[in-house]
């Protein structure tokens, strides 16, 4: 009896033995992991308050340490933080690359929107920006990104004064918020309605008016009002019929006023109130004639754009 007793305690030692050997061998593993997910969280911390050169030699850290960490998104924040840090071909060789190695993560299409994004807003080379967003709107066309990259594309078109390409990106705006339940009171497609009803409305004389119209608004845009008035003149001497016709007018008589060119602002904003006795824009022009006659101009005019 007693003989069997010390038996059953003796497994009972052995079996305590293996189980803290067992849990000593896994404890190496166990911090492994807890160190791995301090420097993710550390790194990620940077980022949130950017921080993008500390944030990227934490991911490096990470990615040195943990060559096949499960955080595969390092590869991405820094190829993002490379961007925010004003490294744009970096960033954008970082980025493409993720994209690459890893075409179904989640963040693939953030990463092909950014690279997009340097495109269009930073390097000024559209035609890349546009293979960008069209990677999403195609390949990815459930994420909310292709929402965006699709306005975006139809931006674009607008800046080439390519106003049927233009129209087909905002309907697929459109239809991609459908699929996804957007909201139709969204800013991105109530944004799409509002400039396919503005080419739509404008897009007569096989879309000439329209380009001239357009590129005296990108001149506005950057205070080139003399430049701006020159191609304004050209839309009511060229097409006076168009439909756009009589906000080329406007918009010559608001760059006028910007020169203070008063009396030919003067002179144009009457001949509009003859020419156009249906416009919308009557109410403005006539208020503009009435601070010119007072001897000033209200900046409100100034600042609309259709």
């Amino acid at each position: 009896m007693c003989e069997e007793r010390h038996k059953k305690i003796k497994e009972i030692e052995i079996f305590m033995l293996f189980l803290f050997l067992s849990l000593f061998l896994s404890s190496g593993g166990f911090c492994q992991q807890m160190e791995e997910e301090q420097l993710y969280r550390k790194a990620h911390y940077h980022c949130l308050v950017g921080q993008w050169k500390e944030a990227m030699g934490c991911f490096r850290d990470l990615l040195n340490r943990y060559p096949n960490t499960r955080f595969t998104d390092a590869y991405f924040w820094i190829g993002y933080a490379q961007i925010e840090s004003g490294n744009y071909q970096q960033g954008i060789k970082d980025l493409t690359g993720f994209a690459l190695k890893y075409p179904n993560h989640s963040y693939t299409p953030q990463a092909l929107y950014k690279v997009g994004e340097v495109y269009e807003k930073y390097l000024g080379d559209y035609d890349k920006a546009l293979q960008f967003y069209y990677q999403i709107t195609n390949g990815y066309s459930n994420s909310l990104l292709s929402i965006p990259a699709s306005q975006s594309q139809g931006a674009i078109y607008e800046e080439k004064q390519d106003y049927p390409k233009a129209v087909e990106s905002y309907s697929k705006t459109q239809e991609m918020a459908k699929s996804q339940g957007v909201s139709s009171a969204s800013p991105y497609t109530q944004r799409a309605k509002e400039r396919i009803n503005f080419i739509k409305k404008y897009s007569d004389y096989n879309y000439e008016p329209l380009k001239l119209y357009s590129s005296g608004e990108d001149m506005e845009e950057k205070n080139s009002w003399n430049t701006a008035a020159g191609l304004y003149t050209l839309v009511i001497d060229k097409y006076p019929k168009s439909r756009i016709a009589d906000l080329a007018y406007y918009r010559l008589v608001v760059c006028l006023v910007k020169q203070d060119k008063k009396d030919k602002a003067r002179y144009y904003g009457e001949k509009f109130l003859q020419n156009y006795p249906e416009s919308p824009y009557r109410t403005m022009i006539k208020s503009i004639l009435d601070d010119i006659n007072k001897g000033g101009a209200d900046q409100k005019y100034f600042l609309l754009f259709v």
